[in-house]
C-alpha cells in the first residue's frame, strides 16, 4: 500500500472559516485568563501588574479584551470584523513569558521566591467557570 504524505499550511486567516482564531485574537485569551484568575484569587496577578507597568494596560482594558474572547468562544464569527484590544500581541506575551522562565525571573518587585512561577498554568485560555464547546490549547 502506497503511503501519501500531506502537509497543510494554515495561516493568514485561512483557518478562520473552520473556527480557528487568528494569532491576533489569542492575546484576548490571555486577557480572559487574567480576568478570571483575578476574580478567582481576589487579587491581580503579577503578570497583570507587569502589563500595566510596561504596556500601560488598565483593568478595564484587560476585561474588555476578555469579553471579546468570551464572545469568540460563544460564536467564532464574532471576530469577523476588526476588533480593538489593548493587549500586546501574543508573540510579545509569549516571548516575555519565555524570558521570565529561562531567567527564573519574577514580574516585578514584591515577588515571593516560592511563588515566582504563578504564571505557569495549564488553564491559560480556559474559562474556569464554564466549559466551552471546543478544547483550548494552554499558553505556557
Amino acid at each position: 500500500m502506497r503511503e501519501t504524505n500531506r502537509v497543510y499550511f494554515l495561516g493568514a486567516g485561512a483557518s478562520v472559516p473552520d473556527g480557528y482564531p487568528v494569532t491576533a485574537w489569542l492575546s484576548c485569551a490571555v486577557a480572559a485568563f487574567l480576568k478570571y484568575d483575578r476574580e478567582d484569587k481576589g487579587r491581580e496577578s503579577r503578570l497583570e501588574t507587569y502589563l500595566a507597568s510596561v504596556y500601560g494596560i488598565n483593568r478595564a482594558e484587560i476585561d474588555s479584551s476578555a469579553e471579546m474572547w468570551d464572545k469568540y468562544i460563544d460564536d467564532e464569527l464574532a471576530f469577523t470584523s476588526p476588533f480593538e484590544s489593548a493587549m500586546p500581541e501574543i508573540i510579545d506575551l509569549l516571548s516575555m513569558l519565555d524570558l521570565a522562565i529561562v531567567d527564573n525571573a519574577s514580574f516585578g518587585p514584591g515577588g515571593n521566591e516560592k511563588s515566582r512561577r504563578e504564571f505557569r498554568t495549564t488553564s491559560a485560555v480556559a474559562r474556569p467557570s464554564r466549559s466551552s464547546h471546543r478544547s483550548s490549547t494552554p499558553v505556557n
